[in-house]
């Protein structure tokens, strides 16, 4: 595959290969809509929690995919993993948006282990 950049401005006859690749895209996506999707907490992929419906902003019509409601317990499940993770977010580009979560909650939650996946 020859690389191709698009910039910020719009070619008169973008090559046929940028074509083929968004077609394939937009299949790749479209295969995905309307699936029910977890919520995951390190490793472990909850699928018991009552689901939302996601749909488009655009057309109501089209289903992006239901997903699970995330109950406190996980919530703090998944931010116990994060601290344990990131830590003060030291590890990660502008880690200064850890500072205003506090401390990690004294218990991981659900015995919620591992990493994302």
């Amino acid at each position: 595959m020859s690389t191709f950049k698009i910039t910020y401005s719009t070619p008169s006859a973008p090559p046929e290969e940028m074509h083929r690749g968004y077609e394939a895209a937009v299949e790749s996506v479209r295969a995905e809509l309307g699936k029910t999707h977890p919520i995951w907490i390190g490793d472990r992929a909850v699928r018991d929690r009552p689901t939302f419906e996601n749909r488009s902003p655009i057309d109501r019509n089209v289903l992006i995919g239901n997903h699970q409601e995330a109950t406190a317990a996980d919530t703090e499940a998944a931010i116990a993993i994060a601290f344990r993770l990131f830590g003060n977010g030291a590890a990660r580009p502008g880690g200064s948006e850890w500072q205003f979560c506090g401390s990690p909650p004294s218990s991981s939650a659900n015995g919620a282990t591992g990493s994302p996946p």
